[in-house]
């Protein structure tokens, strides 16, 4: 590789989606990805901190997550993610770290999350994060964002969750940063074995995302999921299974030009 491979990524990423920006919020975890990123009304277990902070109050336990992925098998395209939620008698705290990127051009965010119940019906939740970008010979740069999650309850076991990320205006080096605000809205509703989700993503000067999910349980171990997004369109396809207090999931993802990507996480919950 040479000096001219952030330019070739941030290709590879216009590709990827309709536009690519700095920090854009890709879904991480391979649980969230086997439900093609349909998740900010689920937002039940140890991704939540990342992508729907209201959804930590869901949790009785402690958590803690991992997530590795190298996507189309690049090593400059590699995401690993950490995560975990704690429950403390003022609601709910979560920490997390992303990196995406490779060895001349990483991003790296390192956020803290909290949430509380309002009622019985709602939850809401705020994650700060604090966002390094580095490229090399060129230096780092850092800034913050904010985002902020709801998660409504609704009757027949019906979620109604929405979050924004980005809530302030990035800025890098002084300058504004292209990385827009997104809003995301979802519902889900589950039965005995079987959730269903449905979400929107929009993001200032880029448009909607499309996304829909399902995961089911045959048996109470076992987890099969499938999901399709639109803009562009890719599909997902992932397992999951518990084994006393660890999970263990992947995900497979299928771009129609670049082919797939796999997805793994590792979870321990503490009961």
């Amino acid at each position: 590789m040479n000096r001219y491979t952030p330019v070739i990524i941030t290709v590879l990423l216009c590709i990827i989606t309709p536009a690519h920006a700095t920090f854009e919020l890709l879904p991480a975890g391979a649980r969230p990805l086997g439900m093609a990123g349909a998740y900010i009304a689920v937002a039940d277990d140890a991704h939540s901190p990342f992508l729907n902070p209201a959804g930590m109050s869901q949790l009785r336990y402690t958590e803690l997550t991992s997530y590795y992925t190298m996507l189309f098998g690049l090593k400059e395209l590699t995401q690993i993610m950490l995560s975990g939620v704690v429950s403390t008698p003022a609601g709910h705290l979560g920490l997390f770290y992303r990196s995406f990127g490779g060895p001349l051009y990483r991003e790296s965010t390192f956020g803290v999350a909290w949430s509380h119940t309002l009622g019985s019906r709602l939850m809401a939740g705020s994650a700060v994060r604090m966002l390094t970008l580095w490229v090399k010979d060129y230096g780092a740069a850092r800034t913050a964002s904010l985002d902020a999650g709801l998660l409504v309850f609704l009757p027949y076991q019906t979620r109604l969750g929405m979050t924004v990320h980005n809530i302030n205006r990035l800025k890098l080096a002084s300058q504004r940063d292209d990385s827009p605000r997104r809003t995301s809205l979802g519902v889900s509703r589950s039965s005995h074995r079987l959730t269903v989700a449905f979400q929107i993503d929009h993001e200032t000067r880029y448009g909607i995302t499309t996304r829909i999910g399902q995961e089911f349980h045959p048996i109470e171990p076992l987890s099969i999921r499938a999901g399709l997004t639109t803009s562009p369109t890719l599909v997902f396809v992932g397992l999951g299974m518990q084994i006393n207090r660890m999970v263990t999931e992947y995900a497979l993802s299928s771009h129609p030009v670049l082919g797939s990507s796999h997805h793994v996480s590792l979870s321990f919950r503490f009961e």
